[in-house]
């Protein structure tokens, strides 16, 4: 049906309504309870109409609003009905006034207005048709049990005085219920069509009015009252006309709108999605620049130009914060090459945003520029600009330059600033790029100088212990050029001798980290390339790149050095002796002595000339080296004091006290007679004591000192070394424990040995000797009546052969105490079987679960008498101890590992306060010696749990290899 066709019948439907309105006047002239009846009909037909036409039609609704809108009048139009029946002078309802039917009224309008308030929720939701009809007739059945059986209603209406507070508070309430459900409908108008908006908003609208008069009349019969009905006739009507329209007239209308808005919004999404795309394939090019060029000018310049086409901007550079002056730099400008730069006393906003971003750090831009007040205070010859947009360049938060874009055709929005903002970001960090690279060339370029002109032999080695560095005096001092050594192994310069204990120290380095000449200065002997060798100064320090080590060597030749030393000593020597068996040949000798001086002076003057050298040497050792001079003040202190005491060797020269402050209290007297005893006599001395850090750590220091003098006798102060070891003292300390330990454990071995010897005796003398004697007696008189040809009654020889078998019996059970023999012949996990048989023969009411989960090749011979031995111990500390009545036993193999667990439900016992005897003691050590680990879990009042673990991969680097000797 066309709109027009539509147009056509509104005369038609105002002529009909018109003529009812009418009707209905004339019959309330003649009697307005007839009034009352026919209007309220009429309400109740069309609420029901309204759901019959929703229900039908409801396959051509895209939406839910109009079905629930339907079952809602259902139950409205039966709570009208009743409400008309209870009318004042119907007379169906006996025993009731008016007070009924408002009640009823009143009820049936906030169904009303509330259905109106919640139906615009399932507009795109699913409704389920089931439990709303259920949800309605409960709250309809809730209202009518309110009204005749409970009685609970509030009054609405009291005979000669009128309308109660409650009822027109009502009214009011339904009003606002009402009017929220127009904003609601209104909020989701595009889910209606116009025309059905328009009715649905009206139908709203004239009810509120509707409820609005049913707050004046004082008597059910008032002139309000019939207003107020026929305001509610025409709600209805319009409603019902909103359902015919979209139910029959406009379903298909409605589809094809709701068509065109998804093809839109799809539309919509699809053009976002390629500008999204191309916005990314933008980044990815401008990050590609980064990648691809050092050049900070050719990544930018790609930067800039991709910026410009995701932002569809038309003018755009990039400036950098000059380092020196303060002040941007243009990197790259525009294709046209016009200034970008403006007065910085302008009051423009093109200056101002710009300022604001670099203060902020944020993206900040300005639209239609031209269209201000600030359009004619653009510089000339600047680019002509309509709007602009700024981004800051940020390196370690730091605003270091700006990306600056400009004139696009629409205007910059959020989207256009964070796109700029990420091509900033790009654009940061290919400058920051650019200045590490430089950086570290600059770096690189002083390095290789000061490598390239040192005097001393510089070599790198990797951690197969060949050359990967040489300098050009290494070259001269070993005679071996670059292109000839690197490559090869370290040992083309070590003596043949000596090759041997270099590589043994590079593996102990690498595989256990010790650093024995790493971060000292040692002399040794190198080999020159013709197969000489001469002493050399070896300092040698270690470092690591990307996970690889490297060992760098300083090497100086002293062969000069050594050279006048040894003329020193000979010079002195022959000096000696020339006095000595000389004395007529004075003057010759004296000019010789003046010679050797000479050469003497030159020496120590080279000496001097090292001292700097060996002050680095000094600073780099490990010890903590020191100078006071004659009043106690430091005058030299190495930086490794740093690393020992916490403190910078500046504290120590600015409180020569500290020292002592340092010092534990416990120590100090001892050091404070040291130095007495060193300051009185004037002699070296050494002293252990021990410090507090500032993290208050203790450190064990060694302390040895001398006194020094110059040539002449003067007496310079004194000179010492302190040394770190605290690791010692622990080693030391530990080794003292182990030592303790090991005297406990022989007296408990010797004692236990001597009780063991003690048993076994004991059980020989009464077991085994006992058998053997009876035996003997028993032979003997047999032997007797043998011999006296007498009768042979009395013990037979098969009672004999018992009581050797018991002897028999009695040795196999020694000998299985002992060391059971099926260890060897059958395996641990049968020996361990037979052990839990036995043992369930003695302790009948322990239960035993013994679980088994590795094979018997698996387990290495030796640790199955080891394995056995602390079940052995464990189960017997179990029935002495425990009181427990579950055991539960596992041997099994975990990866490369062998697990030993035992548990019982016993009263337990407190690992830290029970005293160790020598079952819990025997088991760790066996354990421990096996090289495995031993662990003990247990609390009193708790079950105990004893596990013993051991690596196969350490048994087997372990196993000693011995030649296989046949079985015997």
């Amino acid at each position: 049906m066309t709109t027009k066709s539509l147009s056509s019948k509104m005369p038609l439907s105002i002529f009909v309504i018109i003529a009812v309105y009418l009707g209905l006047y004339l019959s309330s002239l003649y009697h307005y309870l007839l009034f009352h009846s026919i209007s309220e009909l009429f309400s109740i037909l069309i609420a029901s109409t309204i759901f019959l036409i929703a229900w039908n039609a409801r396959r051509f609704f895209d939406n839910n609003y109009f079905i629930f809108i339907g079952i809602a009048y259902l139950f409205v139009a039966g709570l009208d009905l009743i409400h008309a029946l209870a009318y004042k002078g119907v007379g169906i309802f006996l025993g009731y006034d008016a007070n009924l039917a408002t009640q009823l009224w009143i009820a049936a309008r906030y169904m009303q207005g509330l259905s109106l308030l919640i139906a615009p929720y399932f507009l795109r939701r699913i409704l389920r048709i089931g439990p709303l009809f259920m949800a309605y007739a409960l709250v309809t059945t809730l209202i009518l049990a309110s009204l005749f059986f409970w009685k609970v209603f509030p009054d609405c209406f009291i005979e000669g005085t009128g309308l109660t507070k409650f009822k027109t508070f009502s009214e009011y309430v339904i009003c606002l219920t009402l009017l929220a459900s127009a904003f609601a409908v209104f909020r989701y108008r595009m889910d209606f069509d116009p025309q059905v908006l328009n009715m649905v908003l009206l139908s709203i609208f004239v009810t509120v009015a509707s409820e609005l008069t049913f707050t004046f009349y004082a008597n059910v019969y008032d002139i309000a009252n019939l207003v107020g009905h026929l305001f509610k006739i025409l709600a209805f009507f319009l409603l019902y006309k909103a359902v015919i329209t979209t139910g029959f007239a406009h379903p298909y209308k409605l589809l094809l709108r709701n068509l065109k808005l998804s093809e839109e919004s799809l539309e919509r999404a699809l053009k976002q999605s390629k500008h999204r795309e191309h916005q990314i394939a933008a980044l990815l090019e401008s990050s590609k620049a980064v990648l691809k060029y050092r050049n900070f000018e050719e990544s930018v310049r790609s930067i800039i130009d991709n910026c410009k086409r995701a932002t569809e901007a038309a003018i755009g550079y990039i400036s950098v914060v000059h380092k020196n002056e303060g002040e941007d730099q243009v990197i790259v400008p525009d294709s046209d090459d016009r200034s970008y730069f403006l007065d910085a006393n302008l009051p423009i906003p093109l200056r101002e945003i710009r300022e604001t971003s670099y203060k902020v750090g944020e993206v900040a831009f300005y639209n239609k520029l031209k269209s201000s007040e600030h359009s004619n205070l653009v510089l000339e010859g600047h680019a002509d600009i309509d709007n602009f947009l700024f981004a800051p360049l940020i390196i370690s938060n730091e605003v270091v330059g700006s990306l600056g874009i400009a004139n696009k055709p629409d205007d910059f929005d959020e989207d256009d600033a964070r796109m700029a903002s990420a091509f900033a970001e790009i654009a940061s960090i290919a400058l920051n790029n650019n200045r590490v690279l430089e950086t570290l060339e600059h770096s690189e370029e002083e390095l290789r100088s000061v490598v390239q002109t040192a005097a001393d032999a510089i070599i790198t080695i990797d951690n197969h212990g060949d050359i990967t560095f040489w300098n050009p005096s290494a070259e001269a001092i070993f005679g071996y050029s670059s292109e000839e050594i690197i490559g090869r192994s370290a040992v083309s310069i070590i003596p043949e001798r000596m090759r041997e204990a270099h590589r043994k120290g590079l593996r102990r380095t690498l595989t256990s980290g010790e650093k024995t000449i790493i971060g000292n200065t040692v002399e040794m002997m190198g080999l020159n390339k013709d197969g000489h060798e001469f002493p050399v100064e070896l300092s040698l320090t270690s470092w690591q790149t990307r996970g690889e080590p490297f060992f760098t060597a300083i090497i100086r030749n002293i062969t000069k050095r050594k050279r006048i030393e040894e003329a020193i000593v000979r010079a002195h020597a022959d000096m000696e002796l020339q006095v000595a068996q000389r004395t007529e040949e004075l003057r010759l000798q004296n000019e010789r002595l003046q010679r050797e001086i000479k050469e003497r002076i030159k020496a120590e003057t080279a000496l001097r000339e090292s001292e700097t050298k060996y002050r680095i040497v000094a600073d780099r050792t490990n010890d903590w080296e020191w100078w006071l001079d004659p009043k106690g003040l430091f005058i030299y202190v190495s930086p490794s004091c740093k690393r020992i005491t916490g403190y910078d060797p500046e504290e120590f020269i600015a409180d020569p006290d500290l020292i002592r402050k340092i010092i534990l209290p416990e120590d100090s007297e001892k050091f404070r007679n040291h130095v007495e005893e060193v300051d009185k006599e004037l002699k070296g001395g050494e002293v252990e004591f021990r410090i507090v850090r500032p993290d208050g750590s203790h450190r064990w220091i060694s302390h040895a000192c001398q006194p020094v003098y110059d040539e002449t006798g003067r007496f310079l102060g004194h000179r010492g070394s302190n040394r770190d070891t605290s690791k010692r003292k622990l080693a030391e300390n530990a080794l003292l424990e182990s030592e303790r330990t090991l005297r406990f454990l022989s007296n408990q071995l010797l004692t236990i040995q001597e009780n063991e010897r003690k048993r076994i005796a004991l059980e020989l003398h009464d077991g085994i000797n006992q058998t053997l004697a009876a035996v003997k007696f028993g032979l003997e008189k047999k032997l007797t009546k043998v011999r006296a040809k007498k009768d042979l009654d009395g013990i037979s020889l098969e009672n004999i052969i018992g009581l050797v078998q018991n002897g028999i019996d009695e040795c196999r059970r020694i000998q299985m105490d002992l060391r059971p023999s099926m260890l060897d012949g059958l395996g641990i996990i049968a020996t361990l079987s037979w052990f839990i048989r036995e043992y369930r023969k003695i302790y009948a009411h322990i239960k035993i679960d013994m679980q088994t989960e590795i094979k018997e090749e698996d387990i290495p011979g030796e640790m199955k008498i080891i394995i056995f031995r602390i079940v052995q111990e464990a189960f017997n500390n179990i029935s002495k101890h425990s009181k427990a009545d579950f055991v539960r036993l596992v041997l099994k193999r975990i990866d490369s590992r062998i697990e030993l667990l035992i548990t019982d439900n016993g009263v337990g016992f407190d690992p830290e306060n029970v005293r160790k005897g020598l079952g819990l003691t025997s088991m760790s050590e066996r354990t421990r010696l096996s090289r495995g680990r031993f662990l003990i879990e247990s609390a009193q009042g708790a079950p105990t749990m004893i596990k013993a673990t051991w690596s196969l991969q350490k048994l087997v680097k372990e196993k000693p290899r011995t030649k296989k000797t046949p079985r015997t």
